[in-house]
């Protein structure tokens, strides 16, 4: 990266425009926390706005991804993976395999299974699969 001189008016206009500090960084050639000293010095408060846990958690616990919640609550998935983390909720493929498992008790088939839980018949299979639950019997075959 070619080193730049930083420009302190520009950067401040950028942070007053809303702009991104990693954005403004690139342009500046310094680091994305550099940008973040100089916002705090300048009493320039950050624009991310602050996520309801309230909101993310049923999502988090329906079994959408990161990138999903992220996209319907006009966040990055990072900031949903850091509430994740810090409230010790489960992963999207956990809540899966969780379903998956509840739902392969009852004996009913993959396709039944995939239609419960709203995932293909293939991933159905790959989570058993990996979970070691025995194979269930595939839609118009009988048991002998």
């Amino acid at each position: 990266m070619k080193t730049q001189k930083l420009n302190p008016s520009q950067v401040r206009a950028a942070l007053l425009a809303g702009e991104h500090d990693v954005s403004i960084a690139r342009a500046q050639g310094v680091s994305r926390q550099r940008i973040s000293q100089l916002r705090h010095q300048w009493g320039i408060p950050s624009h991310r706005a602050p996520i309801d846990v309230k909101v993310v958690r049923p999502l988090v616990m329906k079994g959408l991804g990161d990138c999903e919640i992220g996209r319907r609550l006009g966040v990055t998935d990072n900031r949903v993976r850091h509430l994740r983390h810090i409230h010790g909720w489960p992963t999207a493929i956990r809540i899966r395999e969780q379903q998956v498992r509840a739902a392969s008790q009852h004996h009913v088939t993959q396709r039944e299974i995939a239609e419960r839980v709203g995932l293909s018949e293939a991933t159905v299979g790959d989570i058993r699969r990996r979970l070691g639950l025995s194979d269930v019997q595939k839609v118009g075959q009988r048991s002998s």
